[in-house]
Order: structure tokens, then C-alpha cells, then sequence
């Protein structure tokens, strides 16, 4: 329908985007990121379908999560006013609140994996070659593994949840986004201890992706 021939436009346009400027960098460096895929491009045999289709992957995967996923964990930490109080209290539980946060409201809320042998998970055959949707919200409050699973507890040590993938696939830029959130949060509690949700304009999730999970608006009052 009309939506996909969006989605589809959108798809060229990125791809056009990404050409165009790929072009630009090979005859001018920038010390960016691009640049540095096309310095090396003969090096790893890269083709320019490849390079676009990294340049694509970086800002899907490596910019839109993760600002998604600092959207989400602000709003699980401001929504209940003693999250932020007990972190102020004591800053030591930032890091371990921040994990849990992922593993509450995770950026990413599918993995997409494909089978390469016969497996049984529960009563449901999955074949070779067959594509399995695994569900982060569901599988970051697993019972048997984590201890009271719907309730946030900021001090949880163990936390192996997936909001970061798990396997060969996990993610590349975890501790990077690990090291931007921590600092992020450590100077928004610093720099405004009043930080609050603006409860005239409730925050407002987006929907258009079923893939990716963030916020269109919050509004916040400091």
C-alpha cells in the first residue's frame, strides 16, 4: 500500500544519499567515517555497493538505537520519581540501573536469527533455514532467569539480558553506547537534579516500526 511505497522511497533516497556522497569523500577526505571505509575500500575488497550499504548500516544501527534506547531508559528512570532520587542518593547504582533499564525497555525488540540445523525450542519444531523472531521484551523477563522479571530493581547484578543481541551477532557498539550512556546520565543528574517529566504533555511513544523502540516527544521540565 501507500506505506511501503514510502518505505520504499525512503529506502532509495537514503541509498541515493549515500552514493552521492561517497562520491564527494573519494575525491575529498573528511577523516569521517566514510572516508575512512573508502581509504580501505580496495584493501578489504570492498565494492561501492558495500561501502553505501555499511555508511546505511552505521546510521541505522549505530545512531538510531542508540538514541532510542537513551529516550527509554530517561523515561523509565524519570516515570518513577524514586529511581531518580535513589540514583542521586546514590550514584554508584547508575551503571547497574542503566542495564536494567535496557533489559525493561529495550531499543532493538527483535532478534532475527535463522536457523542452520533442526532445533526444538519448547513443542515448536524450527526447521533448517527457517527465520526465528525472538522477542526482547519477552526474553528479558524470563522467570527462570531473572529473579521478580517485571519489577525494576536498580541494584539487579545479574542482568543478562539481550537488549544488545547475544552470540556471534552481539552487538558491535555496546560499550561504546554503554560509555555514552553513562556519561549522558551522570551529567544530566549532575547538571539538572529536578529533572522531571512535563505531565501536561505525557510523552508520546512512536509506532510506525515494529523492529525499533523509542519515542516521537518527551517533554521534560528541569
Amino acid at each position: 500500500g501507500r506505506s511501503g511505497i514510502r518505505v520504499n522511497k525512503s529506502a532509495v533516497a537514503i541509498r541515493e544519499f549515500f552514493t552521492t556522497l561517497m562520491h564527494q569523500r573519494r575525491k575529498n577526505p573528511q577523516g569521517d567515517f566514510l572516508s575512512v571505509l573508502i581509504q580501505n575500500q580496495e584493501r578489504f575488497q570492498l565494492s561501492d555497493e558495500e561501502v553505501v550499504s555499511q555508511a546505511i548500516m552505521m546510521l541505522v544501527a549505530g545512531q538510531i538505537t542508540t538514541t532510542d534506547q537513551m529516550c527509554n531508559n530517561l523515561f523509565s528512570m524519570l516515570n518513577e520519581r524514586n529511581h531518580l532520587e535513589a540514583i542521586k542518593q546514590n550514584p554508584d547504582l547508575l551503571e547497574t540501573a542503566l542495564e536494567e533499564f535496557n533489559r525493561l525497555d529495550p531499543a532493538v525488540t527483535f532478534l532475527f536469527r535463522v536457523a542452520n540445523k533442526p532445533v526444538l525450542i519448547g513443542e515448536e519444531l524450527v526447521k533448517k533455514n527457517d527465520v526465528v523472531f525472538i522477542p526482547n521484551h519477552a526474553i528479558n523477563r524470563d522467570p527462570n532467569v531473572f529473579e521478580n522479571p517485571n519489577i525494576c530493581q536498580l541494584d539487579r547484578e545479574k542482568n543478562p539480558h539481550f537488549a544488545y543481541g547475544h552470540g556471534a551477532h552481539y552487538c558491535l557498539g555496546s560499550k561504546l553506547a554503554k560509555m555514552q550512556m553513562l556519561t549522558l546520565f551522570t551529567q544530566l543528574i549532575h547538571r539538572f537534579p529536578n529533572l522531571r517529566l512535563d505531565p501536561a504533555h505525557p510523552a508520546k511513544r512512536k509506532h510506525h516500526s515494529l523492529a525499533f523502540s523509542g519515542f516521537e516527544e518527551m517533554r521534560l521540565l528541569v
